[in-house]
């Protein structure tokens, strides 16, 4: 009897422990549960979080780059205004200088056939006092007076002839200075185009080296960013090549369109130039006709005073006639064939002065072309070594955070085994009681087995131990990453976002080396600032944040 109640005693001890590890299961169920959903929301939280931060980054990195386009854009304008205004200056001084040039052309071929009209009037006054005083002489039989009359006639020749080397020789004089004109003009203009062209690239160097700044600073901000990030800064990277790429076709166009505009006032030039001189041939043709006319006049007059006279001396002196006027005849020829050559070679300088302008144009429209090709490979490289660089370090952090979660889960096997060795342990009394008094009754033993199912519940008790316990353990290591928050700020604390290249990362980077204020980035040393942001603060302006800090403290 003592035997069975000490079974049964120990029976209900057994249950009464049975029933607390049960309940103390059921509240480590409750516990992990509450854990479980505790950790969801702050993961949640840090999500929508970090989303929110990833949003805000984005937003502001799109407006940088607005900005930046902005500022580009009107940056060209203003060069390309400017360019305007100077090529268009240069055009109203070309064609102010042409039309000094037409202008003196034009008068001195006015004072060269004023100056031949008087002495054509000078000499056809000589001839008809020669032919009067022939004709006195011819009425009184003289015959000396007929050599003397050949003889004026030939020194009248060799004027005429000695007027026209004058003439010509002039003509080459003033043929010389318009070229030297020229020849000055087409270098003028070749160093103004030269000096445009180097200032448009010191102007565009500037501004790459601007951008790659800016856009060092953006890889920067965006170091703790997702790769999508990433992806879209090379979109801006490529939509701002592709922008630089159409302002530099537009810059062609232009080119190309003030070339045009250059032929065409050339061309009109030109043309002015060969009606001016169509108009004086003309005009000297003319003069030359009335004066040959009037001298047949005077023949005619001569001839029919000469009627009574000898039929040789007639001759003579219509012979004399016709070589004068087959020698001006002669000298009209040589004078229309001296002006069409001097066109002619005008029209070929002008020629190849159009030819190197739009050679000079095509190089330095094809070395743009190949700087700004380099320029965006260049880029593309830079930007995709960072998003490389970026995915390694990501595939590094998820290798270590592999490693910690399997060190701990191999924590919890060994933690959940030897915590199943200590249990069975413990019921090792409850199997032994019955056997440890057998000589007293052994009939009561054999006569009542009811205490053997004993032994099944702690087989049971021990099944339970490998539920899915070690799965809150994984979760409640991931609160680690924790430390990513910034710190809590100062006393005053002000917007480093609102000085220009400062963006949400490097505002960040500022605040961890205790940098929250205008007032505190002002008073740091431009070094101990490079210096504390490491590789990113070679390539910040660090004395321009200074200065902004400067202005917007004072302001406040």
């Amino acid at each position: 009897m003592a035997l069975n109640q000490d079974i049964a005693k120990l029976a209900a001890e057994f249950g009464a422990a049975w029933d607390e590890r049960t309940t103390a299961i059921a509240g480590i169920r409750i516990d992990t549960a509450a854990q479980l959903a505790g950790f969801r929301e702050e993961r949640a939280e840090m999500a929508e979080e970090q989303d929110e931060r990833l949003k805000a980054g984005v937003a502001a990195l799109r407006i940088d780059v607005a900005g930046m386009l902005g500022d580009l854009n009107e940056a060209h304008a203003a060069m390309a205004a400017e360019q305007d205004e100077r090529l268009k200056a240069e055009c109203a001084t070309m064609k102010s200088d042409v039309a000094d040039m037409l202008s003196d052309l034009s008068e001195a071929h006015a004072d060269m056939a004023a100056e031949l009209n008087d002495r054509l009037k000078a000499e056809h006054a000589a001839m008809v006092s020669d032919v009067a005083g022939f004709m006195d002489d011819l009425a009184a039989g003289s015959a000396a007076r007929a050599e003397d009359v050949a003889a004026t006639l030939d020194d009248h020749a060799t004027a005429r002839a000695e007027m026209g080397r004058e003439q010509d020789a002039r003509l080459k004089a003033y043929v010389a200075d318009v070229k030297s004109d020229v020849a000055d003009m087409l270098s003028d203009l070749d160093e103004a185009h030269a000096a445009m062209a180097e200032e448009l690239n010191e102007r565009l160097k500037a501004e790459f080296e601007a951008m790659k700044s800016d856009v060092a600073g953006f890889m920067d901000d965006l170091a703790a960013g997702s790769a999508a990030r990433a992806e879209d800064v090379a979109a801006t990277l490529d939509d701002h090549a592709t922008a630089r790429a159409e302002m530099g076709r537009e810059q062609d166009e232009r080119l190309k369109a003030e070339v045009a505009a250059r032929k065409s006032e050339v061309a009109d030039m030109l043309s002015d130039l060969d009606d001016a001189h169509a108009a004086m041939a003309a005009e000297l043709n003319d003069r030359l006709k009335a004066d040959h006319a009037a001298m047949k006049s005077d023949v005619a007059d001569l001839m029919d005073d000469l009627v009574a006279g000898s039929v040789a001396r007639s001759e003579d002196v219509a012979a004399t006639l016709d070589d004068h006027a087959t020698a001006r005849a002669e000298m009209g020829r040589e004078q229309d064939e001296r002006l069409k050559a001097y066109v002619a070679d005008v029209k070929s300088d002008m020629a190849d002065m159009l030819t190197d302008l739009d050679e000079a144009h095509a190089a330095m429209a094809e070395e743009l072309r190949a700087q700004m090709s380099e320029d965006r490979e260049r880029l593309a490289a830079d930007g995709a070594a960072d998003r490389e660089e970026r995915l390694d370090d990501v595939a590094g952090r998820k290798a270590g955070w592999a490693k910690v979660t399997a060190a701990m889960a191999k924590r919890r096997e060994r933690a959940a085994s030897a915590k199943g060795r200590k249990r069975p342990a413990a019921a090792k009394p409850v199997v032994k009681a019955p056997v440890a008094e057998p000589a007293p009754e052994p009939v009561a033993v054999v006569a009542e087995p009811e205490p053997e199912p004993v032994p099944e519940p702690v087989a049971v008790v021990a099944e339970p131990e490998p539920e899915p316990v070690p799965e809150p353990v994984a979760v409640v290591a991931e609160p680690e990453p924790e430390p990513v928050a910034p710190p809590k700020p100062k006393a005053t604390r002000d917007d480093l976002t609102r000085i220009r290249g400062i963006g949400e990362g490097m505002q960040t980077r500022l605040n961890e080396i205790g940098i929250f204020s205008f007032a505190q980035l002002v008073s740091t040393s431009v070094p101990k600032i490079r210096e504390a942001l490491g590789d990113v603060g070679r390539m910040a302006r660090i004395d321009e944040w200074i200065d902004q800090a400067q202005e917007l403290s004072e302001s406040e």
